[in-house]
């Protein structure tokens, strides 16, 4: 079981650590996906409609037969690492928007229950406005809100997780390993 849910690891922001062991990352689907040790990395290009919609999500989930992944954004706030049971967009974008009904899938889809993990934070999204000066007192991600959504739409369950900055990618794979065990 451990190896299904941590086997696929997607990364919501912009700058990303998957850039390992000179690994050249394949470009599929309007994202950037590495494979490393018994890990599928997965990253889009841009945070935009074209690239992070459910026919992309879609043609990924196919390709790699995702059934659950682990969805992984930078965190703003007093703790450096979070579980994630719920978010609040408030990015702008809902890239579900007149991407629905996809392959005879709900146009209003619920979305009520989008992570697994029923123990976490709630988190406020706020895509490109993520920035150093975002008051602490708040848990505040970049991009997870309406990415999560797009997966949840298309079938594919979610484990959401949160990290400082500053954290090392080793630390975030033993942390994601060690909460999911």
């Amino acid at each position: 079981m451990e190896k299904e849910i941590t086997k696929y690891i997607y990364f919501s922001f912009e700058k990303t650590p998957i850039e390992l062991a000179n690994t050249k990352p394949l470009e599929f689907s309007n994202h950037k996906i590495i494979k490393y040790l018994d890990h599928v990395f997965i990253q889009p290009l841009e945070h935009t409609p074209n690239h992070i919609n459910p026919k992309n999500f879609e043609k990924i989930r196919k390709k790699y037969k995702i059934k659950s992944l682990v969805l992984v954004d930078y965190l703003k706030s007093k703790e450096r690492f979070i579980i994630i049971k719920d978010h609040v967009n408030k990015t702008g974008y809902n890239f579900l928007r007149s991407k629905t009904p996809f392959k005879k899938r709900e146009t209003f889809p619920d979305m009520s229950k989008v992570y697994l993990s029923k123990n976490g934070e709630v988190v406020f999204s706020v895509g490109s406005s993520f920035r150093d000066d975002l008051d602490i007192n708040h848990n505040y991600t970049s991009w997870i809100g309406p990415i999560a959504t797009v997966w949840k739409y298309i079938g594919v369950d979610i484990y959401g997780f949160a990290y400082t900055k500053e954290f090392k990618f080793d630390s975030i794979l033993k942390h994601i390993k060690g909460e999911l065990l």
